[in-house]
Parts: C-alpha cells; sequence; structure tokens
C-alpha cells in the first residue's frame, strides 16, 4: 500500500510540475521535460544513497512531514515568483530551481524507505517523464481554450498545494 501511494504522490508530483511550466507565451520543449525527469532520477538517486547512509534513524512521518510542508512551501514561493506572462518558471530567478531540486533529494529519501531495487528508480522517473507531459498538455489546452479566464494557469499550483497537504495526512 505504502508503494501504491509513493507511485501517485510521483504522478502527482509529476502531472504538477508539467502543467507549472506552462505560461501564457511558452510551451516546455521535450528536452526541458526530459532534463527535468533526468535530474529527477538523479537527485533521486542521490537521496537513496543520503537515506539509506546518512538519514536512516529518521522515521517515515517525519520524512511525510518534511516533504509535504517542503513542497507547500515551494508552491507558495513559485506563486509569488508567477510572471503574468512568463509563468512560474522563469529567467529571472534560479532560486526556483534550486527548490525544485532539493524536493527531488527528499523524495528520493523519502524511496529510500521502500527499499525496493535500482530498476524502480527508472520505472519511476519514466512515471515522472510521462506525468509531466500529461499536465503540460493539459494545461496548456485549458489555457488555450479558456483564454478569458486568467486563473486556469494557478489549477497545477493547488493541485500541488494539495498534493501536500494529503502528504502532511
Amino acid at each position: 500500500m505504502t508503494f501504491v501511494l509513493f507511485i501517485l504522490f510521483i504522478i502527482g508530483l509529476g502531472f504538477g510540475i508539467g502543467g507549472m511550466l506552462i505560461s501564457r507565451r511558452t510551451v516546455p520543449q521535450v528536452y526541458i521535460l526530459l532534463s527535468i525527469a533526468i535530474l529527477f532520477l538523479f537527485l533521486g538517486y542521490i537521496g537513496i544513497l543520503l537515506g539509506n547512509f546518512m538519514f536512516s534513524w529518521l522515521a517515515n512521518s517525519i520524512l511525510h512531514i518534511m516533504i509535504g510542508i517542503f513542497l507547500i512551501l515551494f508552491v507558495i514561493f513559485l506563486l509569488l515568483q508567477f510572471h503574468p506572462v512568463l509563468g512560474f518558471f522563469h529567467g529571472n530567478g534560479k532560486l526556483q530551481w534550486v527548490i525544485l531540486f532539493l524536493l527531488f533529494l527528499l523524495v528520493g529519501m523519502d524511496f529510500s524507505k521502500l527499499e525496493l531495487s535500482n530498476w524502480f528508480i527508472i520505472i519511476i522517473g519514466l512515471l515522472f517523464l510521462i506525468a509531466m507531459m500529461l499536465g503540460a498538455n493539459m494545461i496548456y489546452r485549458l489555457v488555450s481554450q479558456m483564454r478569458s479566464h486568467s486563473n486556469v494557469i494557478f489549477l497545477p499550483a493547488l493541485f500541488l498545494i494539495f498534493l501536500g497537504i494529503l502528504k502532511l495526512l
């Protein structure tokens, strides 16, 4: 059951991050999504190593609370950095990428508690990439079809806050 919830969390995280990459002017290129997925794999693996060797004493519930709070604070930070034309992730700040990569590291530490093989990391990375593509595609379609509703762009942020609250429970 824990594995299924973790997979659903990864899919939801990919879906939300993919949706937040959309802005009014830009659609993320495939290489950007692929680069984020590769960094998710790399930082997830480093998080697994850190979780196994340095933070093995950390309880699952504390790690889930840390991830939930970190995810909610990350979304609040992105909402404060939002640019109406350029979106959530724009060239003006590099801090949002650093915080995203720290989130990936924490998710990798959470993955280490499941004690699964290395092949699952690759499968989870592919699920994350597919979820990011689906999230970006869905939000792009919503934004292009509902041009008069400017608040549609905030749906992924709302979804990620909801995911963070669920992680806290």
